[in-house]
Protein backbone atom coordinates (compact mmCIF):
# COMPACT_ATOMS: atom_id res chain seq x y z
CA UNK A 1 0.00 0.00 0.00
CA UNK A 2 1.15 3.50 -0.86
CA UNK A 3 1.97 6.05 1.48
CA UNK A 4 -0.77 8.46 0.05
CA UNK A 5 -3.08 5.65 0.38
CA UNK A 6 -1.90 4.90 4.19
CA UNK A 7 -2.38 8.20 4.65
CA UNK A 8 -6.22 8.74 3.14
CA UNK A 9 -7.12 5.53 5.08
CA UNK A 10 -6.18 7.56 8.19
CA UNK A 11 -7.94 10.60 7.09
CA UNK A 12 -10.96 8.97 5.58
CA UNK A 13 -11.07 5.10 6.78
CA UNK A 14 -13.82 3.15 4.54
CA UNK A 15 -14.26 5.87 2.00
CA UNK A 16 -12.46 5.45 -1.63
CA UNK A 17 -9.22 7.54 -2.03
CA UNK A 18 -9.21 10.46 -4.65
CA UNK A 19 -5.35 10.46 -4.15
CA UNK A 20 -5.15 13.06 -6.78
CA UNK A 21 -7.40 15.44 -4.89
CA UNK A 22 -5.60 14.89 -1.14
CA UNK A 23 -4.59 17.78 -0.49
CA UNK A 24 -1.72 18.63 1.46
CA UNK A 25 -2.67 20.28 4.46
CA UNK A 26 -4.76 17.04 5.39
CA UNK A 27 -1.80 14.82 4.24
CA UNK A 28 0.67 17.06 7.17
CA UNK A 29 -2.90 16.29 9.80
CA UNK A 30 -2.25 12.71 9.12
CA UNK A 31 1.08 12.95 9.61
CA UNK A 32 0.65 15.07 13.36
CA UNK A 33 -2.15 12.40 13.81
CA UNK A 34 -0.55 8.96 13.49
CA UNK A 35 3.06 10.11 15.06
CA UNK A 36 5.05 9.22 12.52
CA UNK A 37 7.69 11.53 13.35
CA UNK A 38 9.48 12.12 16.10
CA UNK A 39 10.43 15.57 17.16
CA UNK A 40 13.12 14.64 19.29
CA UNK A 41 15.36 13.34 16.28
CA UNK A 42 17.80 15.17 14.52
CA UNK A 43 16.75 17.57 11.18
CA UNK A 44 18.45 14.96 8.75
CA UNK A 45 16.81 12.12 10.56
CA UNK A 46 13.83 14.11 10.06
CA UNK A 47 14.09 14.07 6.74
CA UNK A 48 15.16 10.87 5.67
CA UNK A 49 12.00 9.38 7.26
CA UNK A 50 9.96 11.88 5.80
CA UNK A 51 11.58 11.58 2.35
CA UNK A 52 11.78 7.64 2.51
CA UNK A 53 8.08 7.50 3.75
CA UNK A 54 6.62 9.78 1.17
CA UNK A 55 8.07 7.77 -1.81
CA UNK A 56 6.81 4.09 0.13
CA UNK A 57 10.82 3.48 1.01
CA UNK A 58 12.86 2.31 4.29
CA UNK A 59 15.39 4.32 5.03
CA UNK A 60 18.15 1.53 4.33
CA UNK A 61 16.56 1.16 0.89
CA UNK A 62 17.02 4.91 0.05
CA UNK A 63 20.16 4.76 0.92
CA UNK A 64 21.71 1.71 -0.34
CA UNK A 65 23.90 2.10 -3.69
CA UNK A 66 21.29 1.76 -6.02
CA UNK A 67 21.58 3.61 -9.35
CA UNK A 68 17.53 2.84 -10.18
CA UNK A 69 15.37 5.83 -10.56
CA UNK A 70 12.93 4.62 -7.84
CA UNK A 71 15.50 4.81 -5.03
CA UNK A 72 18.29 7.82 -6.62
CA UNK A 73 15.15 10.58 -7.25
CA UNK A 74 14.27 10.04 -3.52
CA UNK A 75 17.91 10.15 -1.89
CA UNK A 76 18.41 13.42 -4.02
CA UNK A 77 15.41 14.53 -2.74
CA UNK A 78 16.46 13.88 0.87
CA UNK A 79 20.40 15.32 -0.44
CA UNK A 80 18.73 18.16 -1.46
CA UNK A 81 16.34 19.11 1.14
CA UNK A 82 19.08 18.69 3.96
CA UNK A 83 21.96 21.42 2.34
CA UNK A 84 18.99 23.65 1.78
CA UNK A 85 17.40 22.84 5.94
CA UNK A 86 20.52 22.18 7.50
CA UNK A 87 23.85 23.58 8.63
CA UNK A 88 25.78 20.13 7.80
CA UNK A 89 28.48 19.72 4.83
CA UNK A 90 28.34 18.59 1.65
CA UNK A 91 30.96 16.00 2.68
CA UNK A 92 28.98 15.52 6.09
CA UNK A 93 25.17 15.32 4.19
CA UNK A 94 26.91 12.74 1.56
CA UNK A 95 28.44 10.50 4.39
CA UNK A 96 25.16 10.77 6.41
CA UNK A 97 22.85 9.63 3.29
CA UNK A 98 23.89 7.14 1.00
CA UNK A 99 27.88 7.14 1.37
CA UNK A 100 28.29 9.75 -1.37
CA UNK A 101 30.68 12.09 -1.83
CA UNK A 102 30.14 16.21 -1.82
CA UNK A 103 30.24 16.09 -5.45
CA UNK A 104 27.33 13.98 -5.60
CA UNK A 105 25.14 15.53 -3.57
CA UNK A 106 26.09 18.74 -5.53
CA UNK A 107 24.62 16.94 -8.32
CA UNK A 108 21.64 15.70 -6.41
CA UNK A 109 20.97 19.70 -5.37
CA UNK A 110 21.31 20.78 -9.07
CA UNK A 111 19.19 18.04 -10.16
CA UNK A 112 16.12 18.78 -7.57
CA UNK A 113 16.45 22.57 -8.48
CA UNK A 114 16.16 21.69 -12.34
CA UNK A 115 13.03 19.59 -11.65
CA UNK A 116 11.52 21.90 -9.31
CA UNK A 117 11.61 24.61 -12.46
CA UNK A 118 10.69 21.96 -15.10
CA UNK A 119 9.04 19.52 -13.97
CA UNK A 120 5.16 20.56 -12.34
CA UNK A 121 4.64 17.31 -10.88
CA UNK A 122 8.07 16.76 -9.23
CA UNK A 123 7.61 20.65 -8.11
CA UNK A 124 4.53 19.51 -6.31
CA UNK A 125 5.92 16.63 -4.82
CA UNK A 126 9.09 19.01 -3.65
CA UNK A 127 6.42 21.39 -2.26
CA UNK A 128 4.47 19.05 -0.31
CA UNK A 129 7.59 17.32 1.01
CA UNK A 130 8.82 20.61 2.32
CA UNK A 131 5.66 21.00 4.26
CA UNK A 132 5.68 18.07 5.62
CA UNK A 133 9.07 18.45 6.88
CA UNK A 134 9.04 21.51 7.95
CA UNK A 135 6.13 20.65 10.11
CA UNK A 136 8.44 17.89 11.84
CA UNK A 137 11.69 19.83 12.27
Amino acid sequence: MELREQIYNIISPGLEPDLANLKTDEILQAFQDSKIINKDLEPIEIIKKVVANYFDLSIPGMEQKNRAREFCYPRQVAHYFTRQLTKLSLAKIGQEIGGKDHGTILNSIKVVSNFIETDKEKANEIKELELLINQNI
